[in-house]
């Protein structure tokens, strides 16, 4: 859980803002992030600000808020910095996946949206 977080922790510069309807979508369903090795983390971010993240054996939960940026920040309970996701692209929905470059355009993750709301972890 630390690398994801980490991986994710420095800001990802993407042009243009957070789209609102894909936020809304998101925050319905659930967004998966995986690496480049296969490694997935499914994120819930709820409409209540806060937001639960699970691999297939961690699981934390925190507080998310939009940046004036676009950028969709996260704190988990544990940690002590703050994670941000790049603006989410526009007109997106269920069964949508992008591609999440780092600064240097190199590919950092493969986003999706997944309908429902799942936990890759086994704790109930």
């Amino acid at each position: 859980m630390r690398r994801a977080l980490t991986a994710i922790g420095f800001a990802l510069v993407v042009a243009g803002a957070a789209s609102a309807d894909t936020l809304d979508v998101v925050k319905e369903n659930t967004l998966t992030l995986t690496d480049e090795k296969g490694a997935a983390t499914a994120y819930l971010f709820s409409a209540d600000g806060t937001f639960e993240q699970s691999t297939a054996t961690s699981h934390a939960s925190g507080a998310w808020s939009l940046r004036d940026t676009g950028q969709l920040c996260y704190q988990a309970e544990t940690s002590s910095s703050i994670a941000c996701l790049p603006p989410l692209p526009a007109g997106k929905s269920v069964g949508d996946e992008w591609e999440v470059r780092g600064p240097s355009g190199r590919l950092t993750y493969t986003a999706k949206i997944v309908e429902g709301r799942i936990r890759l972890d086994t704790r109930d």
